[in-house]
Formats: C-alpha cells, structure tokens, sequence
C-alpha cells in the first residue's frame, strides 16, 4: 500500500502526518505518531500570512503567502519524520486533503503537482464522509466540521446523540442526533478572532500579542485593560458553549449526551464543561485517517 498523507487545512493553520502503509483500524480514532503543523493568521483586512513555527526558539516565524518553500518544507519534514528512508521517498504517495481554505490548498496542490508529479491528490468532500446531515445547504457545510462530526460519533461508540465543539479561529457547537445525522450548530468568533475586532472596532482597546493568550486570564473583576479583553472574551466564550451544551443536551438525554471538544484551545476549554465532555488533539486530521482505508480501497458497490 502507498503511504498516504492527511492534511487538514484550516483558517488559522495546517495539520499533516503520515499515515503508513499498514492498515487502520475501521471505526476507531487512530493515534498519529508525528503530526507537522504550519502556522498563520488572518489580518483585520482578511488577508492571510503565513507563518511557520521556528523548531529552535517555538516562535511564529511569517513567511510569504505566495512562497511555496513553506510547503517544501512541509514535503520534507514529512519525508523526515518518516525515518527519511530512500523508499518512502521516492515512492508515490497519496494525499488526501480537507480544506477551508482555498489559497493555502491550491498552493499545497501546485507544489506536489511540481516536485512530487507521481503522486495522487484527493480533495476532500462531503460525499467522500460517510455521514448524512440536515443541514439547508450541505455543501456549503465546512468540510472539517462533517469530518469533526463523524469522527466525534465514532468516538462516542458509533451512536449518537454527540455534541461536537471545535476551538478554532472559529468555535462550532455541532449537533449529531440519535440517527447519527449531522444537523447543523451553531458559529462563533474564537478567542484570537474577537480580541482582534475589540481592537479594530474601537478608538483605544490595544492589541493583544499571542504571548498574552496563553494566560487565559479569567480575572473578575480585571484590574487592567488587556486583562479585562482577555477575561471578558474568555468568559463570553465558555458562557457561549455551556449555554448551547445545555439547551443541545435539553433535545435528549441532559445527563448523557457526550461532548468532544477539539482545536487549539480544546484543553482549555475542557474544564469548564459538564460530563460527560472529553478532548481530542487533531480530531479532523485524525478522521481523515481513520477513512482513508475506506477511500484507498472502496468496496465494490461505492466503485
């Protein structure tokens, strides 16, 4: 079997690891042993940066959106962290790519189409995700919010209902009924995201750096004005969750409906949430592994 690369492109970063050429299991969340990330941020304008982080200091380095070395890099620390051998390099390998975002995607594509033009590349979607939804508009449904829904459900024991809570530029609360059909959720600012309109929409609240994130600062009250953007979003955000947690769990059973919380501040956020609510690094990237089996050699009926 080829090796096959996942890699899941998101508003605020990429996720990627090598899956290998042994099988997964089918229904269950794998372990990945390394997953290689790039970095960048949306500006007030909209515009995207890259950035890469630098291994040595664990700082955001910037790089340029157009520059497709980032990526280069992307091929090789890949090639790298599977023990650089001869053979995985140059061997064909399949990517298997999930998206929402259109301009890091098509320069990924362009430079594997360039320097690896072996290689096959599948994009992601929705009819590759075995899961149906009630959504109004399901194409229009964020790719990673299906696959974040299908991978909670398998992780609740392939049953629904599932409350599913990604932390990421933007925070979605998903809901997947008792039928195991995605219905939809509801969509809002993340933490970096509504700190950064405090700032633009007014005269005098400052920026806040990303060294202040980490804090987490839930002071009540703040003695300070960055303190006081930190807690008030932060405080916002957690009340946002529980409150769609409660009135999600109020449609079933209030006492056993699961929530799987993934995305950057996933830890974070974990605490403040009732049981049953548990945390998954890289849920997306890690469905996308789960199924590629599935995609790699489909049954009969699905050719």
């Amino acid at each position: 079997m080829q090796p096959r690369v996942v890699v899941d492109i998101g508003n605020s970063g990429l996720r990627a690891a090598i899956v290998g050429t042994s099988a997964t299991l089918p229904n269950a969340i794998p372990e990945l042993e390394s997953v290689h990330r790039l970095h960048w941020s949306s500006t007030q304008s909209g515009d995207h940066h890259l950035q890469h982080r630098d291994h040595d200091t664990g700082t955001r380095v910037p790089s340029d959106p157009n520059s497709p070395e980032i990526f280069r890099g992307l091929i090789e620390a890949l090639t790298v962290g599977g023990n650089g051998s001869k053979a995985l390099q140059d061997s064909a390998w399949t990517w298997h790519v999930a998206s929402v975002f259109e301009e890091a995607q098509q320069q990924l594509t362009s430079v594997i189409q360039a320097d690896r033009p072996h290689d096959r590349i599948q994009i992601v979607n929705h009819s590759d995700i075995p899961m149906k939804t009630g959504v109004s508009e399901p194409t229009k449904l964020g790719i990673d919010r299906l696959l974040a829904a299908f991978g909670a459900c398998v992780q609740a024991g392939n049953v629904g209902p599932v409350i599913v809570v990604q932390m990421g530029t933007a925070i979605t609360v998903d809901w997947v009924n008792h039928n195991k059909i995605m219905e939809g959720g509801i969509i809002f600012a993340g933490r970096r995201l509504a700190l950064d309109a405090l700032h633009a929409g007014t005269s005098k609240l400052p920026p806040i750096q990303d060294r202040h994130l980490v804090e987490a600062a839930m002071d009540l009250p703040a003695s300070n004005t960055i303190a006081a953007m930190l807690s008030g979003v932060s405080h916002s955000l957690i009340g946002g969750v529980r409150y769609a947690v409660e009135r999600y769990r109020n449609i079933d059973d209030p006492n056993e409906v699961p929530v799987i919380v993934t995305g950057g501040d996933s830890r974070w956020l974990l605490p403040y949430l009732q049981p049953p609510a548990y945390q998954i690094d890289d849920l997306v990237l890690k469905t996308l592994a789960m199924l590629t089996d599935a995609w790699s050699n489909p049954s009969p009926a699905s050719r």
